[in-house]
């Protein structure tokens, strides 16, 4: 009615959690985002300045991206894979909020922290089960964006060629 539907990431998986830029507490995007990742990451160097992740950045979290967070995750770095598990959790209660509401056909999932492939299709896709009201029914597929991260930029690249 307003114009401003479709905000998801804006959707409470946490009451009263991290602070967002839009002025509540919880939302979405500030556990399941590349720059909850981060944050998460941030946290870790702070509370373990030690961690492998922090000798990594060589102790200075501006230097931390997602992909240094997953890149250890995957080589098995046991507190970038609690993050790692983390993230995932937080993801799949929203796309299963999604789910339980919406009863979509598939979740595409792109931006920067896709490039994890199969690494992170395999984990939402056992930890979303667990989270979706009737797991025995058929529920949404999750797959990833082809175009990675530059889904957004070719996408307005071709809006503007078809107008």
């Amino acid at each position: 009615v307003r114009g401003a539907a479709g905000e998801i990431g804006h959707m409470v998986v946490v009451v009263d959690g991290e602070p967002c830029h839009c002025g509540h507490r919880g939302c979405w995007e500030k556990y399941s985002s590349a720059t909850g990742l981060i944050r998460m990451g941030r946290e870790l160097m702070e509370k373990k300045p030690d961690c492998v992740l922090a000798r990594q950045m060589g102790g200075d979290s501006g230097n931390l991206n997602a992909k240094a967070v997953l890149d250890l995750a995957k080589a098995g770095d046991a507190d970038c894979l609690e993050i790692f598990h983390t993230y995932v959790k937080y993801l799949c209660v929203g796309l299963s909020n999604l789910i339980n509401v919406l009863d979509p056909d598939m979740f595409v999932l792109g931006g920067g922290v896709a490039y994890a492939g199969d690494f992170l299709l395999d984990a939402v896709r056992d930890e979303l089960r667990k989270h979706v009201y009737c797991p025995a029914l058929p529920y949404a597929k999750v797959a990833l964006a082809r175009l990675g991260n530059d889904a957004g930029i070719i996408g307005a690249a071709m809006l503007g060629r078809n107008r």
